[in-house]
């Protein structure tokens, strides 16, 4: 897009899924206040500039990234709400570079938690009245543990063993 010159066209995506995970009738949508808090965060350092560079990056490009930041705008269903395939939850708008480079990101966040809350709200409900709560950091992979205490959270677990996670 940038070679060519189109890098600030305006472009838009809507974020939805095709399909229930564990065989359910919804999906607790979540991830949501981390995805905003990446976007809000998200620059080219020199180092991953430079990265880029010693794979073939055109000068100029490297350039436009170092003053990289989303200025677009996100549109979106509120984090713990329930949804449903084939319709869209969130909307990102922006010029199609912008697009392009939250695409990935959006999605790992976004998929992962929503996957978590909704395993969680299943859980939920199958323990009726008794509380539930997540000790799952003791056995999740790196940063994803984090994460999928705050799902679970969202999902309707009512506490956590994970003290950051609680905050």
């Amino acid at each position: 897009y940038f070679l060519s010159g189109r890098h600030q066209q305006t472009a838009n995506f809507d974020y939805f899924f095709r399909s229930l995970p564990f065989d359910g009738g919804y999906v607790v949508f979540a991830g949501l206040g981390d995805l905003l808090e990446i976007i809000r965060n998200f620059r080219f350092h020199p180092e991953e500039l430079e990265y880029l560079r010693s794979k073939g990056f055109k000068k100029e490009f490297l350039s436009f990234l170092e003053d990289f930041e989303f200025r677009g705008s996100i549109y979106s269903v509120r984090e713990g709400e329930i949804v449903f395939p084939n319709e869209p939850i969130l909307r990102v708008e922006g010029t199609i570079v912008e697009a392009q480079i939250l695409e990935t990101v959006l999605l790992n966040t976004l998929n992962f938690a929503s996957l978590i809350a909704t395993k969680a709200s299943r859980i939920k409900q199958a323990a009726g009245d008794h509380a539930v709560v997540d000790f799952g950091l003791r056995r999740a992979q790196g940063l994803g543990g984090l994460q999928a205490s705050k799902s679970s959270f969202i999902g309707g677990f009512q506490g956590t063993s994970n003290v950051l996670a609680g905050k």
